[in-house]
Parts: structure tokens; sequence; C-alpha cells
């Protein structure tokens, strides 16, 4: 994954805050922090965002950024994740 990325998914939530707490919404139980994005962005030495938050960020995203452009190494075709409307229209 590019960081370039998730620095759009960051952009396109309106902040590190707002990321946090979709993916908290699309994720019951999650506990992704402002600080755990800016971990992601700033800190982090593996592949970011990890697996279990590909599929919430996009979805709470309605799918501008794709699973394939977050973690390509997870999710190789770019329609891999996408729900059937949004890959087919695609």
């Amino acid at each position: 994954m590019c960081k370039e990325i998730l620095r759009k998914a960051v952009d396109l939530a309106n902040g590190q805050t707002e990321l946090a707490r979709g993916i908290r919404a699309h994720m019951p139980g999650s506990r992704t922090s402002q600080v755990t994005v800016w971990y992601w962005l700033n800190e982090a030495k593996i592949e970011v965002p990890p697996a279990d938050v590909v599929i919430p960020i996009c979805a709470f995203l309605d799918w501008q950024i794709t699973p394939h452009e977050l973690r390509a190494d997870i999710y190789p075709n770019q329609l891999d994740g996408m729900p059937t409307e949004q890959a087919q229209a695609a």
C-alpha cells in the first residue's frame, strides 16, 4: 500500500479523527482512534492499513477508494472486495 492512498482516504474523510470514526462505525468493536491513523501514516513499518480495516475504510468513503488501492497485496484484482453494485458500476 502506498501511504499516499491512505492520506487520500484521510482527506476524503475530512481528517484522521473522522476516518477513525468511520472505521468504528463500520466495524463494531474497533478501537481505531485518530492516534492509530496518525501512527499508520507516520510510524508504521508494516503494510497499513491493517487488513481488517480495509473494507470498513472503503465502505465509509462510499467506495471512492477501493480495497485494491489500499492494499493490492491482499486485494490483487481491481474489483476484489467491492460490493457487487459498485463493481458493476466500475
